[in-house]
C-alpha cells in the first residue's frame, strides 16, 4: 500500500466528538457526510472497508486507488497556498474511523475531512445562469486548473458539474478520486490529461447549453399557432441556438415541419446545424429545397445576405460529396453574383474564394486553385481604399485566409516553376511578400 506523510490536524488517537448531521451526497470511495467534530462544521468522507456488494452496496462502495489518490491530490494541493480557495481545503485524515465512529465499525475504514462548502453544485443550477454568468465560471476554472497542473502537478481527470461547487466566493473544484500526477506520467501522457481537463470543462458548459438551447426551442415551437407562420423574432431566436443544440436533438425535423417557409437566416442555421451533427445529406436536402422555393423570392429578402451565403454554403457542402457538382454550382454562383452584384461584392469574393478552396482540397488542383486566389487577392488589393458594400468586412474576414491558402499552394511548387514565380512578383507589387 502507498503511503503518504499527511498532514493530519484531527488525529485518531484525540478524543473527538462527532455529530454526523446528514449524507451529502456519495463519491467514488464511498459516501460524503455533514458532520460536526468538535463543533467545526465539516464534511467527512468515509471510505468503506470491505469490496463485499452486500449489504453496504446501498452505502457507497470500495475503491482503494481512488482512496489513494485523493490522499495524494489533497497532499499536493496543500502546498499550494493559492489554491485553498478554488478546492475544498484538508482538514485531514482518520486512518481508524472505527475509533470515530463504533457503531459502523465493519463498514468505514478511512475517513478525509474536508471543509464544508455551502452552494449548490454547478448541476443544480447551470441552466439557470447567464451566459456572462457562465463565461465568469469557466474562466475561473480555467485558472484553477492551471494551477492544479502548474503548481500542484495534479490533474483532476473528473472535471464535471456535479464537482464544481459554487460557493459564495466563487466556484471550487471538488472530488479527487480519479486524479493523477506529474510524477507518475511521461511528458506527453502529462500534455495529453491536462488537455483532457481543459476539454471535459470546455463540454461541462456546452452540454449546459445545449440544454438551455432545447429548452429555448421547445419553448417557441409550443408558442406557434398551426397553420401560422412564425414571427421573424421568433426565428432569429431559434437561429441563434440551434447550433447550441445536442445531436441527438430531434427538434431541428421539428422546427422544419413547424415553420415550412422559415426566413433565411433560419434556414442558414438550420442547413448548418445539419452538416454540424453529422447529417450533411440532410443539409444538402434541406438547402436544396429552400433555395428551390426561394429563386424568385430570395434577392428581395429583408436577409438577403443571409440568402446568399446559404447559396455558397449548399455548393460546399455538394462539392464535398461530388467535386464536379459543387464546381459547377460555383461556376453559376460567381456568373450570378456578378450579374446581381458586381464583382466586388463580398459574396461574389468569397463564392470565388470557396470555389478555388474547393479545387484545393478535393483535387490538390495547386495551379488551378493558385490562380484564382491570386486574382481575389489582386481585386481586395485594388479596393484598398473602398468602402463600399461589405468590402472592409471582408478584407478583415477573409484576407488573412486567402493568403494562408495561397502560401500553401506555393509551397506545392517548386521553386522555379513559371506560376509560381508570377505569383510572387505579384505579391511583391502588393508588399505581401
Amino acid at each position: 500500500m502507498y503511503t503518504l506523510p499527511l498532514r493530519i490536524i484531527l488525529p485518531p488517537s484525540k478524543p473527538v466528538t462527532v455529530n454526523i448531521l446528514q449524507e451529502l451526497g456519495r463519491g467514488r470511495c464511498g459516501i460524503v457526510i455533514e458532520a460536526l467534530i468538535d463543533e467545526r462544521l465539516c464534511a467527512l468522507k468515509l471510505v468503506l472497508s470491505s469490496p463485499s456488494p452486500t449489504p453496504i452496496v446501498t452505502l457507497g462502495y470500495y475503491d482503494e486507488s481512488a482512496f489513494i489518490r485523493e490522499h495524494r491530490a489533497y497532499a499536493s494541493i496543500t502546498k499550494i497556498p493559492s489554491l485553498y480557495a478554488q478546492t475544498a481545503s484538508y482538514l485531514g485524515t482518520f486512518e481508524r474511523v472505527h475509533e470515530l465512529f463504533p457503531d459502523q465499525t465493519q463498514l468505514y475504514l478511512r475517513g478525509i475531512c474536508l471543509e464544508r462548502i455551502h452552494g449548490p453544485s454547478l448541476y443544480d443550477v447551470v441552466v439557470t445562469l447567464s451566459a456572462a454568468q457562465r463565461d465568469a465560471i469557466r474562466v475561473q476554472l480555467r485558472h484553477t486548473l492551471s494551477l492544479l497542473h502548474e503548481g500542484a502537478g495534479v490533474v483532476h481527470r473528473d472535471v464535471r458539474a456535479p464537482n464544481i461547487i459554487l460557493a459564495e466566493g466563487g466556484a471550487r473544484l471538488i472530488d479527487f478520486s480519479h486524479a493523477g500526477f506529474k510524477c507518475d506520467m511521461v511528458p506527453l501522457l502529462w500534455d495529453q490529461r491536462k488537455a483532457e481537463d481543459y476539454e471535459l470543462l470546455d463540454r461541462t458548459f456546452k452540454e449546459a447549453e445545449a440544454i438551455m438551447a432545447e429548452q429555448i426551442s421547445r419553448k417557441i415551437l409550443d408558442k406557434l399557432t398551426p397553420g401560422i407562420t412564425a414571427d421573424r423574432k421568433n426565428q432569429s431566436d431559434l437561429a441563434a441556438v440551434l447550433q447550441n443544440l445536442s445531436p441527438s436533438s430531434t427538434l431541428l425535423l421539428s422546427i422544419e415541419k413547424q415553420i415550412p417557409n422559415p426566413t433565411p437566416v433560419l434556414a442558414l442555421s438550420l442547413t448548418r446545424a445539419y452538416k454540424q451533427f453529422g447529417k450533411k445529406e440532410a443539409a444538402i436536402r434541406f438547402a436544396k429545397s429552400y433555395l428551390s422555393r426561394m429563386k424568385e423570392t430570395g434577392y428581395k429578402s429583408p436577409d438577403v445576405r443571409q440568402f446568399l451565403v446559404l447559396k455558397i454554403t449548399f455548393a460546399r457542402y455538394q462539392g464535398t460529396l461530388c467535386f464536379d457538382t459543387g464546381i459547377t454550382l460555383f461556376h453559376e454562383l460567381i456568373e450570378e453574383f456578378t450579374q446581381y452584384l458586381g464583382e466586388k461584392h463580398i459574396c461574389t469574393l468569397q463564392a470565388r474564394f470557396e470555389c478555388a478552396q474547393l479545387w484545393f482540397q478535393e483535387r490538390r488542383s495547386v495551379k488551378t486553385s493558385l490562380i484564382q486566389l491570386v486574382e481575389i487577392l489582386c481585386t481586395l488589393y485594388r479596393l484598398e481604399n473602398d468602402n463600399g458594400d461589405g468590402i472592409v468586412n471582408f478584407k478583415d474576414h477573409w484576407k488573412n485566409k486567402v493568403l494562408e491558402l495561397i502560401q500553401t499552394c506555393r509551397n506545392h511548387l517548386d521553386h522555379e516553376d513559371l506560376l509560381r514565380r508570377k505569383v510572387d512578383v505579384a505579391l511583391k507589387q502588393m508588399n505581401l511578400l
